[in-house]
């Protein structure tokens, strides 16, 4: 097994961990993106002086287990998650190091990315890349679009954003809400470079962010992911966007994470 699949398992198992002893978090959204999140801050953002969003901020659980895993939170802080006083909440806000937007109302961390990236062009700072992760579910929002427009009309090279497909929206799948096939066909119409990618194999992730990462326009990087990605049962289910295990399903869910 090598490092970064052991390392997986050791997040997932963490996510499950703290989200059941605190008895809230959205599990399965941050089954599904921790993959991204871990490529991004080991090869991105852990030195480097680039900037980031976690517009799905329900998928904040995925984010705090990285953050700790490259040193930015402490064990005891990371334990504390959901408890009273603790600045781990069920969304991100700023009081976590290593965060810069407090997160949680769909579609607006892309807003803020496109601002953090304009302001970053309007500098002359150009080796200064905007990661911006966010859900399938948020292309439902109007303020996505517009920031899709206006991105692509000024051609912001310096943007990457990561759409984490797991094809499951709050309680049903994708299609039965609104199809994001056809949504994100339109997106390369915009004035974007769109590529595809498997959401939960790190070496693939890594790859393709590489061979965007000098493109001339705004990149979206669609991952298709599992929502619930390493728990059987939690895995392509909705009713485990915001269900939280009882103790025989959490045992099970820690027995398939054991290296």
């Amino acid at each position: 097994m090598n490092q970064s699949r052991a390392d997986l398992i050791k997040l997932r198992r963490r996510i499950v961990t703290m989200c059941y002893r605190a008895k809230m978090g959205h599990i399965s959204s941050a089954l599904s993106c921790v993959d991204v999140l871990y490529v991004l801050y080991k090869n991105f953002l852990n030195k480097n002086h680039n900037d980031f969003i976690l517009s799905k901020g329900h998928a904040a659980p995925g984010l705090y287990v990285v953050l700790n895993h490259f040193k930015h939170l402490k064990d005891a802080e990371l334990d504390k998650f959901g408890t009273l006083g603790s600045a781990l909440t069920s969304h991100p806000t700023c009081l976590v190091p290593g965060i810069q937007f407090a997160s949680g109302a769909l579609g607006l961390g892309l807003s803020v990315g496109v601002g953090m990236s304009l302001a970053n062009k309007i500098k002359g700072i150009k080796n200064r890349k905007t990661f911006i992760l966010i859900g399938d579910g948020e292309l439902n929002e109007g303020s996505v679009w517009e920031s899709l427009i206006f991105a692509g009309n000024n051609s912001m090279k310096n943007l990457i954003v990561v759409l984490d497909k797991n094809n499951i929206q709050a309680s049903d799948y994708s299609k039965n809400i609104i199809k994001t096939d056809p949504l994100i066909k339109s997106i390369k119409k915009l004035g974007w470079n769109t590529v595809f990618t498997d959401g939960h194999d790190t070496e693939k992730i890594l790859t393709t962010i590489n061979s965007v990462f000098n493109s001339q326009k705004p990149t979206l990087i669609i991952t298709n992911t599992i929502k619930g990605k390493g728990v059987s049962f939690m895995e392509n289910d909705p009713a485990w966007h915001h269900r939280n295990p009882t103790e025989e399903e959490f045992n099970l869910a820690i027995k398939e994470l054991t290296l």
